[in-house]
């Protein structure tokens, strides 16, 4: 990189030099907005703008989603919807493995009863919004520095999450809340026929960086396993896209966080979870 500004999320909240505070998803966009301003405009550039939100502040186990405070009041006189997939029959269903698991535990955090649950949801869209709010800065200094229709805008996240669905929270298994992320490309040379286009075909995080060597002209190296979006971009159907693809999570986090690997296809999830005796 050459400029790298790393921020944490333990607090959400920073003091600034002139003492007051400001939430990270603020500081975050101010420091891309800064980035354009100063960045030479007859230059390419390569910008990543990487939010903590809305990912819980883990240092606090009762206001686990701090928002931006212009947003307080949003979500407040709307109706929530209980968690899907929720509720005794369903979390039965689960092996004893997952029961027990980190999933389980920080459910016990942040949705196990009817009010905890209202209020960190409406906490945790906030936090989406103040996202939304943050980026959208973004975008309109793209515009004001004229710059908007020549930067081709990549939107995702690093993982999927349980809001009380299954009676669970965090990421971190198999199921599709945890698999499923966001993915958004705007290419604004594309024309506006296939603004608002979806595609069913599966994409992974590997597709990304396959993706901007593509837009930027540059071959992708042979051992490289991700494929380039930007056909899907123009409305070109790839006859020989993937129907399935591996999955896995090995992270060492003690003996409450099952292992698993795995494969995703169109319709189904195989996972195996290899450490349980026997494996299941």
């Amino acid at each position: 990189f050459d400029v790298f500004e790393p921020l944490d999320r333990n607090p959400y909240f920073r003091i600034q030099p002139d003492g007051t505070t400001r939430h990270v998803s603020e500081i975050t966009a101010d420091r891309a907005v800064q980035f354009l301003q100063t960045h030479d405009r007859r230059q390419p550039f390569a910008l990543s703008v990487s939010f903590n939100a809305p990912h819980a502040e883990d240092i606090d186990h009762e206001n686990h989603y701090p928002w931006p405070p212009a947003l307080n009041g949003l979500y407040d006189n709307v109706d929530i919807l209980p968690p899907p997939l929720s509720g005794d029959d369903v979390f039965d269903a689960q092996p004893d493995f997952l029961k027990t698991s980190l999933n389980r535990q920080r459910w016990f955090w942040r949705w196990d009863t009817p009010e905890k649950y209202d209020r960190n949801i409406r906490a945790y869209y906030r936090m989406i919004s103040g996202i939304d709010q943050a980026m959208g800065r973004v975008l309109d200094e793209l515009e004001r520095l004229n710059l908007a229709k020549n930067t081709v805008v990549i939107f995702s996240s690093d993982n999927g999450v349980y809001l009380g669905s299954r009676d669970f929270a965090g990421k971190w298994s198999h199921y599709e809340e945890s698999l499923r992320v966001p993915l958004i490309i705007r290419d604004p040379r594309r024309g506006t026929d296939n603004y608002g286009h979806t595609v069913d075909n599966m994409a992974l995080n590997l597709d990304i960086p396959a993706t901007i060597l593509d837009i930027a002209g540059i071959k992708q190296p042979v051992s490289y396993q991700g494929r380039s979006l930007f056909p899907f971009t123009a409305g070109v159907e790839v006859q020989d896209w993937r129907t399935e693809f591996f999955i896995e999570h090995l992270m060492e986090f003690g003996d409450n966080l099952p292992k698993y690997e795995g494969v995703r296809d169109e319709r189904m999830v195989y996972a195996r979870y290899f450490e349980q005796d026997p494996v299941y």
